[in-house]
């Protein structure tokens, strides 16, 4: 049957976005992140970005709503503000950096690296 929330309402169903169509979200959980402009990063990029990580690492989220509010806004400008400095740096600093970005989407997920 359709699963139902502890209300006894039936659960807004949730759609694939992202490259990959990996990151499920609500309509309105969709609505409100493309809406949104956090810190020069658009809520899009923020999906694209929470898409490319799992396709590539298959992380698993309760919700992913969550993961790219808590997480993706920051990882992305992060990165934008990186190349924007470190343009022709060694690999080894990129890697580092990217390691710890992968850290803190663990810690965000639940620490789930299948």
């Amino acid at each position: 049957g359709t699963p139902l929330s502890p209300d006894g309402d039936k659960k807004p169903t949730k759609h694939k976005y992202g490259n990959f169509k990996n990151v499920l979200l609500t309509d309105d959980e969709y609505n409100d992140l493309i809406a949104e402009n956090i810190m020069g990063v658009s809520g899009l990029e923020a999906i694209e970005y929470f898409s490319y990580f799992r396709e590539m690492k298959g992380y698993k989220c309760k919700s992913d709503n969550l993961a790219i509010r808590k997480w993706c806004f920051k990882a992305v400008k992060e990165e934008q503000q990186r190349d924007a400095k470190l343009k022709g740096s060694p690999p080894s600093k990129s890697d580092t950096r990217k390691a710890s970005l992968m850290d803190q989407l663990n810690r965000v997920c639940g620490g789930t690296d299948e």
